[in-house]
């Protein structure tokens, strides 16, 4: 699918990016030890995110049409073990977004909707 040249106009349109990353760093990956609250949310939101060794990371804020609206943090060091990190979004308007945590071997998604 993702090979088709007549579907390539459309993904650069949108500037998708393919990414195969694996998660691996993440500590225990299903669950709790990566969470966004409180969602729905207003103002502000808290991830916290457990690793398994420290590393540099990057998280951003995604719309649903895969514009960056908040770049948080980028390349930013964190130790091993439970993290915290603060997502400022009162100047975001009303939606579902896509909060995205990338370290060196892995990728992270969750949703994160606004409402006030």
């Amino acid at each position: 699918f993702m090979s088709n040249p007549e579907i390539q106009p459309a993904l650069d349109a949108i500037g998708f990016t393919a990414d195969a990353t694996d998660i691996k760093n993440v500590a225990n990956t299903e669950g709790g030890d990566f969470k966004v609250y409180p969602n729905p949310n207003s103002g502000y939101a808290t991830l916290e995110f457990d690793l398994k060794k420290g590393e540099k990371l990057s998280l951003s804020v995604v719309d649903a049409l895969g514009k960056t609206m908040r770049q948080v943090f980028d390349n930013q060091y964190f130790a091993e073990g439970k993290n915290q990190a603060l997502i400022q979004n009162a100047d975001l308007p009303n939606g579902f977004y896509t909060i995205i945590l990338r370290g060196g071997d892995f990728l992270k998604k969750e949703k994160l909707f606004i409402a006030r």
